[in-house]
Parts: structure tokens; sequence; C-alpha cells
């Protein structure tokens, strides 16, 4: 499907399909696209180590363990992905934002700025792609869209800060949950999608 799009999109590509971590340090690409069985967490940093020479690159993320993203197992999530999830009606959105942020922190190491292009879940899987530009300040940028999102369960009220809530500003005896830390910042490109459609 990579060379049939490069193709129909007139692009000149080559296109390599193995380990990210035995081929990592052999070729420079532009596109990384990773999509193991289970997280791909393990392998950001390794996809990241393709776009060394670059300006612009982009990765694509897919995530199977939608059961530690989601809420269903927090001691995993917490070790993969370094945040703690919330099991909620929005908790493929809080998944997804988990799985951008451990990206958005892999990439600042390498001094990429990040923005989502798209981002989505579909049956048993979460999806994310990402565009990187090589630019300390931007990394900078990146992580400061880190914050959490915290949940009355009394009431449904929610709040997205650079901190967990601790009360509920409608109830006075409410339980507040919370996840986090997690990507805050947008989750699409609608210019990128519209261009996508036509």
């Amino acid at each position: 499907l990579a060379k049939k799009n490069s193709k129909l999109n007139k692009l000149k590509s080559k296109s390599v399909i193995g380990n990210v971590s035995k081929i990592a340090f052999e070729h420079v690409g532009d596109l990384v696209e990773l999509d193991p069985f289970g997280t791909p967490s393990p392998y950001i940093l390794d996809a990241m180590r393709y776009f060394n020479p670059k300006k612009v690159a982009y990765i694509s993320a897919t995530a199977t363990d939608v059961a530690v993203l989601c809420g269903a197992k927090v001691p995993p999530c917490m070790k993969n992905y370094h945040s703690k999830p919330l099991n909620c009606s929005f908790t493929h959105e809080i998944g997804l934002r988990i799985l951008i942020k451990r990206i958005v922190e892999v990439a600042s190491e390498f001094n990429f700025g990040c923005a989502p292009l798209v981002s989505f879940s579909d049956q048993h899987y979460l999806k994310t792609v990402i565009k990187l530009t090589r630019s300390a300040d931007l990394a900078d940028d990146s992580l400061n869209s880190f914050g959490y999102i915290s949940l009355c369960q009394n009431c449904g009220y929610v709040s997205a800060d650079k901190f967990p809530v601790r009360e509920c500003v409608f109830c006075t005896n409410s339980k507040i949950s919370w996840a986090g830390p997690l990507w805050l910042g947008d989750l699409h490109d609608k210019k990128f999608i519209a261009s996508m459609k036509s």
C-alpha cells in the first residue's frame, strides 16, 4: 500500500519492512509506521533515529493495547506510557491523548515539536499520525501541552488543567477521578484532513 500510494501521489519512495530496532541505524526516512502487536511505546525511541538528519518527518503509531490505554489495566499503562488512564465514557479519547503524550515525550529528546494530523479509535485499536518539526522551541511548546483530565464521578463535571482538580466546582461531596499526564492539544489538523479528503 505504501508503494501504491507513493506511485499515485507521484513520489519517489523506498519502503523498508523490518524490526524497527534492528534497522534504525541503517536507514533514514520521512515516515515511520509503528504497528506492533500491543504497545508501540518501546519502539518510539528507535523510530526517532530514522529522522536524525531530517527537519520534518512523520510518525504513525497504532496501539492495540486498548485495555491498557483505556483504564482497565492501570499498572501496565503507568509502566508503558508513564501516565494514569481513566475508564469513563470518553476513555478512547483519553487513551489517544496518553499515546500522543508518550510520542511527544520521546520526540522532544530529539528536538522535535509535534502536531497531530489525524487521530482516531476503531474497534480494538487507537491510531495517530503526527508531524514532527525539528526545533527546540517547538519541542518545548509541545511539552507545555501536557496536563490532566479530571472527572467528577458524581455529576460528570470534566476539567482539563495542568494539574488534577481536587474538588468539583458543582458538587460538595464530589469524588474526583483523574487521568494523566496526557496531551491536551489538538488531536487533528482540520486543513490536513480536508486536503486528504480532496
